[in-house]
């Protein structure tokens, strides 16, 4: 066990008390802070929860739990991190919905966990100055302002379709043989939302993460018809919102070997319910891959109920395989466990030779990596 507190705090109050006034931003706090508890529990639902505290006045909220490693001994480090930045988003969607963006960005709303009875006010996150310091241009530059540019920059680069399709090889694990490609996305070279980081997080402050991720998917099917030789299949990112309406809102009609990777980065609340959703997908010849299993918000259950064609084993997992005899012990069990599932399993992040020689044991068919191949630009690809 591993014992964490993840702390949440709102840095500036007296913008928001000076535009609404105190008794209104105290109701509205509470209405904020019902949903921050709500989520965050949900956030650590695969770990043992020892305490939830609030203090509206300050305000900040505090939860510690036993962090648990789970049948592919999850790396705590990289377990932090992935709840660190999911908070951040709660946090982010939840002053959004109540308060309004515009509000919500000025609340500079900070983030951290460690572990716990470690001091962690050194190292506290402020999820709106630190996001947004690539973005100004000009110090002066308010944040009201910048967040209308960088908008403005949003509704400029979905209008004329300017995000840019990247394709990442993946390969037999094997021999290395070219199997398919993972559809990537970056923005315009040079703008503030190049990164495909800081499109999602951007896209996810203001509300607009379900378009981009339709706008992403459908670019990525109309880039790759006569690109993608015979046989070879396509993996396509979408959340589980968006999966849901990708039969209506994609051009799926004569596409083969596509397959929508799951994404969620939040634990999934009831998988069952997106059952119909993937069957219909299924009726059309279109599969389904489940991503970063075992460091995200991803586990087995969502495998057994969804049967899934692939599961991607994460990057943290992989890395450790070659470090760690339980490691490589534990992706073996597992991933003999989704074979007998009917799911084929995919090792992403390979790095190294050592990585991929280890995994050799391992009943694993696929393999991703910068040890195979960089992204490429799909404009800049042949065959």
């Amino acid at each position: 066990m591993d014992k964490n507190v993840l702390y949440i705090d709102i840095a500036d109050m007296q913008t928001l008390q000076d535009v609404y006034g105190g008794e209104a931003v105290t109701q509205n706090l509470s209405d904020v802070s019902v949903v921050i508890e709500e989520k965050v529990k949900r956030l650590l639902s695969q770990h043992s929860l020892l305490d939830f505290k609030m203090d509206l006045g300050a305000p900040h909220w505090m939860a510690s739990f036993e962090m648990t490693a789970g049948s592919l001994l999850r790396d705590f480090e990289e377990s932090r991190q992935a709840i660190e930045k999911a908070t951040s988003r709660v946090v982010h969607e939840s002053l959004r919905d109540v308060f309004g963006v515009g509000a919500s960005m000025k609340m500079s709303p900070r983030v951290c966990l460690a572990p716990l009875g470690q001091d962690h006010s050194g190292r506290l996150v402020d999820v709106h100055q630190g996001w947004l310091e690539p973005y100004l241009t000009n110090p002066s530059t308010c944040v009201d302002g910048t967040l209308q540019g960088v908008s403005a920059e949003l509704d400029d680069i979905l209008a004329g379709d300017k995000l840019r399709t990247f394709l990442q090889p993946i390969v037999s694990l094997k021999d290395k043989t070219l199997l398919g490609y993972e559809a990537l996305v970056r923005g315009p070279v040079g703008s503030a939302l190049e990164r495909p980081d800081q499109l999602f997080d951007f896209a996810d402050r203001v509300g607009r993460t379900l378009e981009v991720e339709l706008a992403c998917a459908r670019l990525a099917l109309e880039r790759t018809p006569k690109r993608l030789p015979d046989g070879q299949f396509l993996t396509i990112n979408l959340g589980p919102e968006a999966l849901a309406l990708a039969e209506e809102h994609l051009p799926l009609e004569g596409r083969e070997n596509i397959l929508f990777e799951i994404t969620e980065h939040m634990p999934l609340d009831d998988a069952q319910v997106l059952v119909p959703v993937v069957d219909k997908l299924r009726q059309k010849g279109v599969g389904v891959a489940l991503d970063d299993t075992g460091c995200g918000f991803a586990d087995l259950d969502v495998a057994r109920i969804l049967r899934p064609e692939i599961v991607k084993l994460c990057i943290t997992v992989i890395r450790n395989a070659d470090k760690d005899c339980a490691f490589l012990k534990a992706i073996d069990q597992t991933s003999q466990e989704l074979v007998n599932l009917g799911c084929r399993v995919l090792a992403e992040g390979v790095e190294t030779q050592s990585q991929h020689d280890v995994l050799q044991s391992c009943p694993i068919e696929y393999a991703q990596g910068w040890l195979y191949a960089r992204p490429i630009d799909v404009a800049d690809m042949t065959f």
